[in-house]
């Protein structure tokens, strides 16, 4: 890992990308660090890495794992299976709505299911 002071960071920043680094590299005001830049090899680490920063997600993440730890958890087969059910409800419900409204119905799947 670099360390640069942030009154070189212009020229630091410039040879950061040229050389496509794959340490941080630390900016510093009066020898304390203040900033770091990260490499990125495209934009789905810039994705990864907002997610990683996000409070709200860490925090899910953090009350999740206790729940498991806990024993709260719900196995896998029965997650796709709660959700089934809930999407079933929820196609009977627009087709309700539909049959009393003579729209066309926008019937909704569990994407992503293994």
């Amino acid at each position: 890992m670099k360390t640069v002071p942030l009154h070189r960071a212009t020229a630091a920043l410039t040879e950061f990308v040229a050389k496509r680094n794959d340490q941080p590299l630390v900016l510093t005001k009066q020898g304390k660090p203040v900033a770091f830049v990260l490499p990125c090899a495209d934009a789905d680490d810039v994705e990864h890495f907002s997610w990683a920063m996000s409070p709200k997600l860490r925090q899910f993440i953090h009350e999740a794992s206790e729940d498991i730890r806990k024993g709260k958890g719900i196995p896998h087969d029965e997650f796709w299976r709660q959700l089934d059910e809930e999407y079933a409800v929820q196609d009977a419900h627009a087709e309700k709505i539909a049959a009393t409204t003579k729209r066309p119905t926008i019937r909704s799947k569990a994407k992503g299911k293994p």
